[in-house]
Order: C-alpha cells, then sequence, then structure tokens
C-alpha cells in the first residue's frame, strides 16, 4: 500500500470482512492499519513473504511453516512477526523466529540478518538480535523435532482453546485420541514457494 487510495480501500475491507468484530475492535483494527500505514513509506525492503508459507526440510522431516512477513532489504532478509496480545514473551518470540529462520534458510540458501517483532496494541516495532549461525538454526529446530517424536514437548500454559486453532492439531495427541503420525520420509515433489509481490 502506498497511497491515502490504499488506505480507504483497506478500511472498506475490513467493513466488509468485519468477521464478527466489535464495534471498538473493529477501531482497534482500523488504528493498527493506519499507524501500519504510516510506518510503509520510509520503510525499506521489498516484502518477498507476506502471511507466507515455507516447506522445508530436516534429516528426512517436513516443516510447514507459516510467517507474518519476511522482506529482501539489499542482500539480507529481514523476518518480522506480528503480535496482538496485551502481554509478548519475548523469549517465546526468539523461538518462533529460530525455526522460521531455519525454514528461510533451508528454502532461499540464507538466514535474516534481521528480525523485528511488530507489538500491534502498543504501536511499537521491538527489533531483536537475529541469530548469525545456521547451524544454531538448524540444532535448535532438530533437538525441537526430537522432542516431539519423544512426547515431551507440551505447550506452556496449557490452552485448550489453542488446539482448535492450531494447524497441526490433526498430530497432537491433546486434540485427537488417534493423532496422525510424523512424516520421517521427505516428500517426492518440493513446492515451489510462491512469491507475493
Amino acid at each position: 500500500m502506498n497511497g491515502v487510495g490504499d488506505l480507504e480501500r483497506a478500511f472498506l475491507l475490513l467493513e466488509e470482512q468485519r468477521a464478527g468484530l466489535t464495534p471498538e475492535d473493529l477501531e482497534e483494527a482500523r488504528s493498527i492499519l493506519a499507524w501500519r500505514h504510516e510506518r510503509a513509506p520510509g520503510r525499506e525492503g521489498r516484502p518477498m513473504l507476506v502471511e507466507g508459507s515455507l516447506r522445508a526440510q530436516l534429516d528426512g522431516h517436513r516443516l510447514d511453516v507459516r510467517m507474518d512477513r519476511l522482506d529482501s532489504v539489499g542482500p539480507e532478509y529481514l523476518l518480522a512477526e506480528y503480535k496482538g496480545g496485551k502481554t509478548v514473551d519475548l523469549e517465546l518470540v526468539r523461538v518462533q523466529l529460530m525455526i522460521l529462520s531455519y525454514a528461510v534458510l533451508d528454502v532461499f540458501g540464507r538466514s535474516p540478518s534481521s528480525w523485528e517483532v511488530e507489538l500491534l496494541r502498543t504501536r511499537k516495532v521491538v527489533s531483536l538480535t537475529a541469530e548469525a549461525s545456521p547451524e544454531e538454526f538448524r540444532e535448535f529446530t532438530w533437538r525441537l523435532i526430537q522432542g516431539i517424536q519423544a512426547g515431551n514437548r507440551e505447550p506452556r500454559p496449557y490452552d485448550p482453546n489453542f488446539y482448535r486453532r492450531c494447524p497441526a492439531k490433526l498430530y497432537c495427541p491433546r486434540w485427537s485420541a488417534s493423532p496422525k503420525p510424523f512424516s520421517k520420509t521427505p516428500g517426492t515433489k518440493l513446492e515451489s514457494q510462491r512469491m507475493l509481490f
């Protein structure tokens, strides 16, 4: 989006798609859109993925991830996540960014050099120091996979509503009495990654 007309179109789309938002939530969403629009003109870089999915591989395990935004800034990548909660645990976001960075590295051949978190409720952007070691991404992600296979990766704090919206719920013993097993064989066809911009 690069003009006032774009912001107005975004507001109209928001009105049309309300999705059960209360008037207060709708006003909050309009305020967030306006804040993000004000930030956009001075931002460096070009969005590569917005609400984008990547499929990576790690030692025979398929890793499907979804990220809020990946920008190309010159020869580097910026990985950004949006958080709308009242409180945000940046250490948990760091875990998320480590996994996402591994996927970016696996698919694009280089990892993000910058990480940022957009705190939507407070309209702030927090820059986090990006992990620079590709081996650290790989090892971190591999340890999580091993933990999941061993059955000792219980989300904390326990939130039953989380499982309703989790894209991996079919593999989760908390969601299903007979969860699907994890596949150890990579897919025969690597899906191409779609660039959105």
